[in-house]
């Protein structure tokens, strides 16, 4: 969306995009996973979940979201709640159709990558703080490889909010959408990010 936003593709060429990524979705076989929302104060919890569990996104210093077998992710983290007490770690399953920016996704990222570049192209006529990397892109040509990229990788919101911050000089944000979901992760990461 953000890319159509930034003028890199038309909004129907961003739905045809969308559209062959839930495809890859579905071929991939991720329906049997699940994702988890994270948070937790503790950096030792907060960097042990980061090494133990594939992370789908890095929300805040204090946010992540976890993607894998549904039942082993939730028996892991039921784990560590009882021994580090029961303040120590908040997580929720999702209610998503499958666990997003997966490995299991890295062998589609080809065909999204060639997809994409059909209907990426030229300069934005906005530069775009991409959660994929947490830089800032101005040419359309970079998302192709981007979205291959993002299919099975960990989301970046706090790196691009971070970039927004330190590099764009952004001082206000504003979530749009049906209801506050990443606005309370943007307050952590202004919080926290450097001055």
């Amino acid at each position: 969306m953000a890319v159509s936003l930034g003028g890199g593709c038309s909004f129907a060429d961003c739905i045809r995009i969308a559209k062959k990524r839930g495809e890859l979705f579905v071929s991939a076989g991720i329906a049997g996973d699940g994702m988890f929302a994270v948070r937790t104060a503790s950096k030792a919890i907060y960097d042990s979940i980061s090494g133990a569990f594939q992370v789908s996104a890095v929300n805040s210093p204090f946010d992540l979201t976890l993607t894998g077998d549904a039942r082993r992710v939730a028996e892991r983290l039921k784990e560590i709640k009882s021994r580090d007490g029961k303040n120590s770690i908040a997580w929720k399953q999702l209610k998503v159709s499958g666990g997003f920016h997966s490995s299991k996704l890295r062998p589609f990222a080809q065909q999204l990558v060639d997809f994409s570049k059909e209907k990426l192209h030229g300069k934005m006529r906005h530069t775009i703080i991409s959660t994929i990397d947490g830089r800032m892109h101005a040419e359309a040509a970079d998302y192709p490889s981007l979205l291959g990229t993002q299919l099975y990788s960990p989301v970046l919101f706090r790196q691009a909010v971070e970039a927004a911050i330190l590099n764009a000089g952004c001082t206000e944000f504003v979530e749009l959408g049906p209801r506050p979901v990443l606005i309370r992760f943007v307050e952590s990461v202004v919080r926290s990010a450097p001055k």
